[in-house]
C-alpha cells in the first residue's frame, strides 16, 4: 500500500501545489475528451442519424482498416473507399491539431490549445448541420472524425501518449499490462492504471449518454458535443491565462510568449522551470534550460545558451537548479546580465 500511495503522489506532483493544479486540471481534462469522444462515436454509431439505419464508427479506425482489406478482397470499391475517406477524415483532424500546435512538449500547455479545441468546437456544429440537412450522406460523419482526430491529438500530444480519447484498445492493452505488473510486484504504474481506468469508464458513459440524447433529439444531440468542446477550449484558455498570468484575449489567440521591457517575475520562472523539469529531478538539463531561456524570450545563440549552461551548472547533479535559473535571469537583469 506505501508503494502505491508513494507512486501515486510522485506521479501526481504532490507536495508541488502548482504541478498538482496542473496535473488534476489536464486530468479532468481527460475525462471530459472521452466522454465527450465515447458520445460522438455512440451518436454516429448508433444509426439513428442516418437515414439508412446503418450506424458507422468515428472515433475507432482498426476495424476500418481491416474493412478496406475485406472490401478490396471481394472487389467492392465503393465500400473500401468509404472507410478510406473515415480515416483520412480523422488523419485530416489530427493534421490540423499538428499544423496549429506545430512544436508540442509532453505537459507545455502550447499557445494554440485554446484555439484548437474551438476549431473542434466549430467542426461539431458542422456535422450537427450536415446531419440535419443530409442525413442520407455521410458528410456529417466526416466532420464528426475530424473533431475526434484533432482532439485526440492534442490530448495525446500534451501528455504523451497517456492520454489518447479516441484508443480504447490501446488504453485496454496499457491497463492489462499494468496489472500484469502489479501482480509481479511492479507498483510503479499503478498511477497510470488508475488513470487510463477513469478514461475508460469515461468513455463508456459517453456512449450511455449518446443513447438517450441521439434518441430523443436526433441530429441535435451532435450539438452538445459543440457545446462540450467549446466549454474546453473555454476552460484551457481560462486555465492558460490564469497560469501565465495573461489577458483573456492573449490565450485566446495564441499569443502568450513573455515580452516585456522587464523580466520576467520569479513567480513565471518558477512555473516555467516545472513545466520543463521532464524528470522532476529539480534541475534542468542543458536542452531543458535552453528551451526556458527561449520561452522566457530571452533571444541568444545555442552556443551562447551552452555556455551559460556550463558555466552556472557547477553543482552535483551537473543541471541548473530553480535558485540558480531565478537569480540568472530575475535578478541579473537588473545587475546588468548580458542575457
Amino acid at each position: 500500500v506505501r508503494r502505491v500511495l508513494r507512486s501515486l503522489a510522485f506521479a501526481t506532483g504532490h507536495g508541488n501545489r502548482k504541478l498538482l493544479r496542473r496535473n488534476a486540471y489536464v486530468f479532468a481534462a481527460g475525462l471530459c475528451l472521452t466522454f465527450n469522444t465515447g458520445y460522438i462515436n455512440g451518436c454516429c454509431l448508433s444509426g439513428v442519424l442516418k437515414s439508412c439505419g446503418t450506424g458507422v464508427p468515428v472515433s475507432a479506425f482498426t476495424s476500418a482498416y481491416t474493412n478496406i482489406g475485406l472490401a478490396l478482397g471481394a472487389g467492392n470499391a465503393a465500400v473500401a473507399s468509404g472507410h478510406i475517406k473515415m480515416i483520412l477524415s480523422f488523419m485530416v483532424g489530427a493534421a490540423l491539431s499538428g499544423f496549429l500546435n506545430p512544436r508540442p512538449k509532453p505537459r507545455c500547455i502550447t499557445p494554440r490549445i485554446g484555439p484548437s479545441f474551438l476549431l473542434a468546437s466549430v467542426l461539431m456544429v458542422a456535422s450537427s448541420v450536415a446531419a440535419n440537412v443530409h442525413p442520407a450522406g455521410r458528410e456529417f460523419l466526416y466532420l464528426a472524425a475530424m473533431a475526434n482526430g484533432l482532439q485526440n491529438a492534442i490530448s495525446s500530444a500534451y501528455t504523451a501518449n497517456l492520454i489518447r480519447s479516441s484508443h480504447m484498445s490501446g488504453i485496454t492493452s496499457d491497463i492489462g499490462m499494468i496489472i500484469g505488473q502489479m501482480l509481479g510486484g511492479n507498483f510503479q504504474n499503478v498511477w497510470r492504471a488508475t488513470v487510463l481506468s477513469g478514461l475508460a469508464s469515461s468513455f463508456v458513459f459517453g456512449g450511455i449518454a449518446s443513447f438517450y440524447a441521439v434518441t430523443k433529439y436526433k441530429s441535435l444531440a451532435l450539438i452538445f458535443n459543440a457545446a462540450f468542446l467549446f466549454c474546453i477550449a473555454a476552460s484551457a484558455i481560462a486555465f492558460t491565462s490564469y497560469q501565465q498570468r495573461i489577458s483573456l484575449w492573449r490565450a485566446a489567440s495564441g499569443d502568450w510568449k513573455w515580452s516585456g521591457d522587464g523580466p520576467p517575475s520569479e513567480e513565471y520562472l518558477y512555473d516555467l522551470f516545472h513545466r520543463h523539469d521532464a524528470d522532476r529531478s529539480g534541475f534542468l538539463n542543458e536542452d531543458e534550460f535552453k528551451s526556458v531561456l527561449r520561452e522566457a524570450g530571452i533571444i541568444e545563440s545555442d552556443v551562447g545558451m551552452g555556455a551559460i549552461f556550463r558555466s552556472i551548472a557547477i553543482n552535483g547533479a551537473g543541471g541548473v537548479g530553480v535558485d540558480e535559473l531565478i537569480a540568472l535571469v530575475a535578478f541579473g537583469y537588473y545587475e546588468g546580465c548580458s542575457i
